[in-house]
């Protein structure tokens, strides 16, 4: 997949095409994972320029498309973020200055607000808490914030300064 590119395109492994779709917007990041944890192969999860997730499957054919926002969505994780919900979560973020957490059949769990624009989002288990955290990066050169998000213990979390200028 290209960045600014509206196709997803499928390669074996000698650079073979297998598949191309085209979604008719700018993709801005891929995540590829079994997000419903059910079929025998991942899901594609794809964040676009006009505030739409859009999840595919190996063949590319669309399971389920979501407008969360009419700004850009930059980036997008996929992973367990929460024990409450059966499957992977899906995080996304962008130049709405918020992050929003699905479910794996695309309800909205939450979203919070940030200072800038989100251009990084990633999952993983980093503190001594309790399931993963949410980490996501924003991007303006005077204020870049570090968020850590918890969500078995939201809405109290930790915000990290990078810089330590306020």
């Amino acid at each position: 997949v290209g960045y600014s590119s509206q196709k997803i395109i499928i390669l074996n492994s000698s650079g073979n095409l297998i598949n191309e779709t085209s979604l008719g917007v700018e993709i801005n990041s891929v995540a590829v994972d079994d997000i419903n944890q059910s079929n025998p192969w991942d899901e594609i999860v794809v964040s676009t320029d006009n505030g739409s997730i859009v999840i595919l499957d190996s063949q590319l054919n669309i399971l389920k498309s979501y407008q969360l926002s009419s700004s850009r969505l930059l980036d997008i994780s996929v992973g367990e973020v929460t024990s409450e919900y059966e499957g992977l979560e899906i995080v996304a973020g962008g130049s709405d200055n918020k992050v929003y957490v699905l479910s794996p059949i695309g309800g909205l769990i939450g979203k919070f607000s940030t200072e800038n624009w989100v251009q990084a989002t990633s999952i993983g288990d980093i503190s001594e808490d309790p399931g993963n955290e949410i980490v996501v990066g924003t991007t303006m050169p005077s204020t870049y914030q570090l968020y850590v998000l918890n969500y078995e213990y939201f809405p109290t979390n930790l915000t990290v300064d990078i810089g330590n200028d306020g």
